[in-house]
């Protein structure tokens, strides 16, 4: 009787921690916890944390509306004279708009500087793209080469 009440008693505390896991889960997606998480950003077609670089506006599938401003933080090793270039393509990998981010703070650490950056797009129509953020490389080296793609809806230009 006794080892049958243990057994039950840690069934119903793996259930709880499960369900807890999991409405945590669907709560960083959805956002819901933005506060305890930055944001998650795709990369190469997969769903990753940023180690490197968070961006908290615009927030991933967000729409956007030209022009719209770009901001988080990035580790210095982003930057380059205390800037990294942005650029938003279209679904078909059209440029629409490129630009800069400026470092808002010394950019010479390898700890996080924030950001913060305008874009200007011009597009005809609704459509699906991306945000791209790339790591400054003036080496021009490709082992230097960063970038991080982040999925918005983007709005007809006015």
């Amino acid at each position: 009787m006794q080892i049958e009440k243990q057994k039950t008693n840690k069934l119903f505390w793996v259930v709880i921690i499960a369900v807890l896991f999991s409405v945590m889960a669907v709560s960083f997606e959805l956002g819901f916890l933005s506060g305890l998480k930055a944001v998650w950003l795709y990369q190469d077609g997969g769903q990753k944390e940023a180690e490197e670089i968070l961006v908290t506006t615009p927030r991933p599938n967000q729409t956007v509306n030209s022009p719209f401003i770009v901001e988080g933080k990035a580790r210095g090793g982003w930057f380059f004279e205390a800037s990294f270039p942005i650029d938003l393509i279209d679904n078909q990998g059209k440029i629409l708009g490129q630009s800069y981010v400026q470092a808002q703070s010394d950019w010479t650490t390898p700890d996080f500087v924030p950001f913060k950056g305008e874009i200007n797009y011009a597009a005809a129509a609704t459509t699906t793209g991306k945000l791209i953020l790339k790591k400054d490389n003036p080496s021009g080296l490709p082992e230097n080469d960063k970038k991080i793609d982040m999925p918005v809806i983007v709005s007809p230009s006015k």
